[in-house]
């Protein structure tokens, strides 16, 4: 309501009135005129809201008759009426609310409420008159609540005549029988409210049926505009003039001024008749509105002068002095009465008068019908991405109009730090720590602008779902089933256009009132709900704008804030560091992490993950996607021993940044378990192709000289895929039967040093003989004795009369292979299934009983106690709930086979809270005896039947209880996981807490059977009642005196992938020994070799693909090619072979060209002389020559040597390395630059070694030989020679090593050099050594390699 006559900002939809409207029609927010001053919009003088009183009318408005009217065809008619306890009835048998009837025949429509007698009680009737003296009558008895505002609506259909109450439908009459008929046509005046008693308000009439979903819309929202026209609208009374006697027709029959009258009273009387008005008691005339004597044409209210008649002005005057203050009055219609003469003739002479009665007291009421109007409502399609608003920098007239500066800056931000901005379909999603924003154009219930709402008015919230949260009982007090927890709801902050902003001007007049800005920030993934309402008067309908939506919160991209790394190698404490093996893998992982601390449960960024030491070669790394969700196994291997600083990166920043000390390589054999291994050999070649070894020729022990092609598949990439380490395990009194085997192991020692993964999950057992697996069951890291402690509990299948199998580990890319059932069968429970306990071989026990006194009576038991659950678990994904806090408990039991001798283990969450909740493998029905004097006595008599141990707190609340009778422990209770283990040996039982402490029995000779698996689940009186958890139980046979123990550790190459096979069976050639081998494109070329003292000079090419040998003809030949024990390399698309002896020492060089398949000679150096059991290898565009047997003056004596030549591909010339004795003085001496400094240490001469170069800072490493005084010692060691430094260094020594005539290749992108056979104190060799070489730094993919060859 407005003060009255106060200039106002545009108020949407209500009728500016003073008598008249204003040039605008209407004030609407869609038509804002503007004030003079500029100031405001406003309507001129506005008295907003009203209604008409026919209390104190006593006399209907009038509408004059128009065709429009007549409703000679469908229609509907609606109005708001409100009769009053002041008021009552009128004492009319009718009380129209309508009626547009003759006087005489009562042919017309209308709509009246016919008091029944009984208060709030009438008869609602509505007729129509349909012709040929028809009506379409329809009445029914509605309730018309007193005070109250009550909606009547009306349709017609022609053969549906409907009423409504509420927008409820009341009656309906059908005359689907007759053919549509319709109103007539008549000419009188629409009445409203003839004999009505109280209030009418908004009077709306339209030329079609209107549906029920129209009524409202209807009824309480202005239809001034033209989108609201589509119904046929035909009338709209508003009735919000507030004072006056005319009120206008707002629909667009009413835009040419069409109006109704109150207290309009009417005469027409012939020439000669007297002129009549009478105003109803109480009301006096108080206006003339029309008076005309002459010719007059149409009805009351509508009188129209015609031509022949007398001075309007002379008549209205004489008919105002002689009715005006009269309630009545009568004028003679002759022209004698006006003493004047009227001229004109005219066929028929009438005086006819419009004229106002008026009340004593206001025909208006101040007491409107409902509107929405102005009321705010809330709906989903006014939401919308505010960023739109900031376009709107101009408003509607002006600069002053446009969006606020403080809301311009505030949706900046929001678009600078990438706000999620959207309308109705957006809401339901969102990502943490990323900005949620969204707008609200607040309309009221019409569809207008709604200016007089505040960001005060709403409510609106972000609210997560409760949740179990099982670990949240450590730090509470007391002991409820479970305390349901919830991320703290999130206030969504709302903004509104006219808020005053501090510093900020305010909008101009108001005019961003309507707009509102939402925003939140959610920082937690899950599934929250968003509610957001208005609480300011709408109705309950429409005051909800978002309802319990739900929204998922997925993650924010991955932190590098927030991420951790986790791992062995990892600092767990500053200043501490790990342990780790230059050369073998280690694992770290990155748990990813959003910005708001959530972690991120899918892959996706694995590329985002670097590794970097300060030594750029220092470090290999790559990532994979770990099996749980967000999780990235990080695989690090370290070049060489010493510290390390190190950092991993994500998004190019540093996570974690430590230090790591590393251990020299081991030398590993690789392990022949379950390999089938070719005969030992030497003299053989052995090149690398995509990883796989091939190996052609040598001779065996027996001298027989071979022509076979052997393929060894290590069963390893370049990532490391093999074990590193074994241990023996022996099995003391192992039975002649399968059994089942507990072996403790220190993997925390292991995990620590970096040998074993942090699960556990590369630890492997294989037979003696490795041609199985042995199932095994590792207990997991939660369990007391789980992966991870000092003495891990691992089972292990083992056949019987097997007293020593294998232990395998250092595997970091191993997958888990712990399999409870493969180890224990049907004896083991982990509850992994959805289905009750009953439907998998539970039951439940319908007599036992805690208590054996007679009083206690018997529990027989609720099977609903016993379910399973995923709020907690020990292995898999669900446990055994047993829950007495919401049922009555009960006993729970599944048969195994007797066993006199056995071990039961079983795993219990513990929430510290009250009953009995106890584990038994003999639980029998008890025998109650008759009660005696003492409690103590009665259970001295109790027969021995029962063993347990768990939870009975009405012996002691403070720890756990063994039985029977009920006694307590020194283990103290702890919220979490704990194991029981009952051991018997048919002569004592044990029960042990946490595999560390055993628990006192009430006798040193209790023993029992089990038979059973019994769970206890009781409520004990006067106690809290809740739940306790039951996973991973398993029963197995127990034998006395049986333990497993591990051996040392060996450093071993293990995979169970590696395989020996044959290859190139078709055509090889011919068998030989001591010949070379090289790779070039996709094949395998061998040169010369000997046998049986006769050298070749042949050229073999073997196809990897094709598998298939073949001769490779020269097209020119040379005498002295033939040779054994030379050196050849592959640079470009050539061969180059060196020296070797035929059977004297060669000191030649030759180059063979593998496209033409022609030799051709190459320089050689006056000061190298020649030799055999070198080895060369090639890099940088040189060539490097390395030790051998060399001669004398071309005599058959020599001696071995420690020289290091280059030749220059590019210059095409020799260069000595060293060791020198001068410089300048040869060519191939002449730079010192190029030599070895001294003093160092060097290698000791020797040939037949295995020698390659690798590393991206590549040096050559020679491996084994024979030298020494004798010049067939064995040499164990491996030395690097720098080549950049020119720098020997010694790497160290191993018995594996000592060989000479062996075969090498480099795999693993060149950081393995695996070697084969060879010769060692007087007998051949077999085995194959896996040799790290990486210290020179660790490469991608680009790594120089080295033409390998044997000596």
């Amino acid at each position: 309501m407005r003060d009255d006559k106060q200039p106002i900002c545009t108020y949407g939809g209500y009728t500016c009135a003073e008598s008249y409207q204003s040039s605008y029609g209407f004030c609407t927010l869609q038509h804002m005129p503007l004030d003079p001053g500029g100031m405001c919009r406003f309507c001129i003088e506005v008295k907003d809201g009203s209604s008409l009183n026919f209390m104190n009318q006593g006399m209907p408005a009038l509408v004059p008759d128009s065709d429009h009217l007549d409703l000679t065809g469908a229609f509907t008619i609606f109005a708001f009426v409100k009769k009053t306890a002041e008021q009552g009835n009128s004492g009319a048998s009718r009380e129209y609310i309508v009626t547009k009837q003759s006087d005489y025949s009562g042919k017309g429509y209308w709509i009246a409420l016919i008091p029944t007698g009984a208060i709030g009680e009438y008869d609602m009737e509505f007729g129509v008159y349909v012709g040929s003296e028809k009506f379409r009558t329809a009445r029914q008895t509605v309730n018309v609540p007193v005070d109250e505002w009550l909606h009547i609506g009306v349709t017609y259909s022609g053969t549906a005549l409907t009423m409504y109450a509420d927008q409820v439908m009341v009656s309906t009459l059908m005359f689907d029988d007759e053919p549509p008929m319709y109103n007539r046509r008549n000419s009188q005046p629409l009445l409203v409210g003839k004999d009505f008693a109280g209030l009418i308000d908004n009077l709306l009439m339209f030329d079609s049926v209107r549906v029920s979903d129209d009524f409202v819309s209807d009824s309480m929202c202005p239809h001034n505009l033209p989108a609201n026209n589509d119904g046929g609208l035909i009338a709209y009374f508003r009735f919000n003039e507030a004072e006056g006697f005319m009120t206008r027709d707002a629909s667009p029959h009413g835009a040419g001024g069409t109006f109704g009258y109150l207290g309009l009273v009417c005469a027409n009387a012939p020439e000669g008749n007297m002129a009549m008005l009478q105003c109803a008691p109480g009301h006096t005339i108080s206006e003339v509105l029309y008076a005309n004597f002459g010719e007059n044409d149409g009805t009351c209210g509508a009188y129209e002068a015609g031509p022949c008649a007398l001075d309007r002005q002379l008549v209205e005057e004489f008919v105002g002095a002689a009715c005006l203050n009269h309630n009545n009055c009568s004028i003679p219609a002759t022209v004698s009465t006006f003493n004047t003469t009227l001229a004109c003739r005219a066929t028929t002479r009438t005086l006819a008068i419009n004229a106002i009665c008026k009340p004593a007291l206001s025909a208006w009421s101040m007491h409107t019908a409902p509107t929405l109007v102005g009321e705010t409502h809330l709906f989903t399609d006014d939401l919308f991405c505010p960023f739109e608003l900031m376009d709107q920098k101009i408003g509607f007239e002006g600069d002053d109009n446009a969006l606020p500066d403080w809301l311009d800056q505030t949706l900046e931000d929001l678009m600078m730090n990438d706000a999620q901005c959207g309308g109705a379909d957006t809401l339901d999603s969102a990502q943490t720590g990323r900005p949620v924003v969204f707008g609200l154009r607040a309309k009221d219930g019409c569809g207008y602008r709604s200016l007089t709402s505040t960001a005060d008015d709403f409510d609106a919230t972000v609210t997560y779902p409760m949740i179990f949260n099982v670990s949240a009982m450590e730090e509470l007090e007391t002991c409820p089933d479970f305390p349901q927890t919830r991320f703290p709801d999130i206030a969504i902050t709302v903004l509104n256009g006219n808020m005053e902003m501090e510093g900020a001007h305010p909008a101009y007049c108001g005019s961003w009132s309507d707009v509102f800005v939402m925003t939140y920030t959610p920082v937690f993934t899950g599934q929250p709900h968003m509610a957001i309402s208005y609480e300011a008067g709408a109705s309950n309908a429409d005051k909800i704008l978002v309802d319990n939506l739900q929204v998922d919160v997925t993650f924010a991209p991955i932190s590098s804030a927030t991420s951790q790394v986790i791992g062995s190698i990892v600092d767990e404490v500053q200043d501490t560091r790990s342990v780790c093996e230059a050369g073998v893998e280690n694992r770290v992982q990155v748990v990813a992490y959003d910005g708001s601390g959530n972690r991120i449960m899918q892959h996706g960024d694995a590329q985002e993950i670097a590794v970097h030491a300060m030594q750029a070669s220092a470090v290999r790394y790559h990532v994979q996607n770990a099996t749980e969700l967000g999780v990235y196994n990080v695989f690090i291997t370290f070049a060489t021993s010493g510290t390390f600083n190190w950092e991993v990166n994500l998004l190019n920043d540093t996570i974690y940044n430590g230090t790591v000390t590393c251990s020299g390589a081991a030398i590993r054999p690789m392990d022949q378990l379950n390999i089938d291994f070719p005969d030992a050999r030497f003299k053989h070649t052995m090149v690398s192709y995509h990883d796989d070894l091939y190996v052609f020729g040598g001779a065996k022990s027996d001298k027989t000289y071979l022509d076979a092609t052997l393929k060894f598949d290590l069963g390893i990439e370049e990532n490391s895929m093999y074990f590193s380490y074994k241990r023996i395990v022996m099995v003391d009194n192992m039975p002649e039967e399968e059994y089942n085997v507990e072996l403790h192991l220190d993997t925390e020692m292991l995990i620590s040093s970096g040998k074993l993964k942090e699960d556990c999950s590369d630890l492997r057992f294989f037979t003696w003989e490795g041609d199985s697996t042995l199932p095994m069951w590792l207990e997991p890291s939660q369990a007391p004795a789980g992966c991870g402690s000092s003495s891990t509990s691992v089972w292990i299948r083992v056949p019987g009369g097997m007293e020593r199998f294998w232990m395998y580990y250092g595997n970091k890319q191993a997958k888990s292979t712990s399999d409870a059932s493969s180890v224990f069968g049907d004896m083991f429970e982990d509850f992994e299934y959805t289905n009750s306990p009953l439907d998998m071989g539970w039951t439940v026990e319908d007599v036992t009983s805690d208590s054996c006194t007679p009083d206690a009576g018997y529990n027989p038991g609720e099977a609903a106690s016993f379910y399973t659950s995923d709020l907690v678990s020990m292995t898999g994904t669900r446990s055994l709930r047993a829950n007495i806090a919401d049922f009555l408990g009960g006993s729970l039991e599944k048969a195994v086979p007797m066993m006199k001798r056995f071990t039961m283990k079983v795993f219990m969450y513990d929430l510290k809270c009250e009953g009995a909740h106890f584990v038994s493998p003999d639980f029998k029905v008890c025998q109650p005896l008759d009660l005696i004097e003492s409690s103590a006595q009665h259970k001295s008599l109790l027969p021995n039947l029962d063993n347990g141990v768990g939870v009975y707190t009405s012996s002691d609340n403070e720890t756990y209880c063994v039985m029977y009778p009920w006694h307590s422990s020194t283990a103290k209770r702890e919220h979490g996981w704990h194991s029981f283990t009952l051991q018997d040996d048919d002569e004592r039982l044990t029960i042990t807490y946490d595999d560390v402490m055993v628990l006192p029995l009430r006798a040193d000779d209790v023993t029992t059977d089990v038979s059973k698996i019994f769970l206890r689940a009781a409520r004990l009186p006067e106690q809290e009642h809740s739940s306790v958890f039951w996973d991973s139980i398993l029963v197995t046979e127990y034998i006395p005196g049986l333990a497993a123990s591990y051996m040392e550790e060996q450093h071993v190459v293990f995979s169970r992938e590696a395989k020996w096979e044959t290859v190139g069976i078709q055509d090889p050639p011919p068998a030989r020994q001591a010949h070379t081998a090289v790779v070039y494109g996709d094949s395998m070329y061998i040169f010369g070799g000997e046998q049986s003292t006769y050298e070749y000079s042949d050229v073999w090419r073997y196809d990897f693909g094709d598998d298939l040998w073949e001769f490779q003809p020269a097209i020119n030949g040379f005498d002295t090619l033939g040779r054994h024990d030379h050196s050849a390399v592959v640079y470009n698309n050539t061969m180059y072979v060196y020296g070797g002896r035929s059977p004297a020492a060669l000191g030649d060089f030759w180059a063979y060209d593998f496209d033409r398949s022609s030799w051709r000679p190459m320089p050689v150096s006056e000061g190298m002389m020649g030799r055999y059991g070198h080895s060369a290898a090639v890099t940088g565009g040189k060539m490097y020559v390395y030790g051998g047997y060399v001669s004398k003056e071309q005599s058959r004596e020599g001696e071995l040597t420690d020289e290091i030549w280059a030749f220059d591909f590019a210059h095409m010339e020799w260069l000595k390395v060293g060791p020198r004795y001068d410089n300048f003085a040869q060519d191939w001496i002449e730079d010192p630059t190029d030599a070895i400094l001294f003093p160092q240490a060097i290698p000791l001469p020797r040939f037949a070694m295995t020698a390659v170069i690798t590393g991206m800072e590549p040096a050559l490493y020679a491996v084994g030989g024979a030298g020494g005084g004798s010049m067939m010692e064995e040499q164990p060691d491996i030395w690097k020679f720098d080549i950049q430094a020119k720098e020997w260094k010694w790497m160290g020594s191993s018995s594996l090593l000592a060989r000479y005539d062996s075969a090498g290749a480099l795999v693993a992108n060149g950081t393995l050099l695996v070697m084969y056979g060879g010769h060692a104190q007087g007998r051949f060799m077999g085995d194959v050594i896996v040799i790290y070489v990486g210290e020179s730094g660790l490469g991608s993919g680009d790594m120089l390699r080295a033409g390998l060859v044997a000596p």
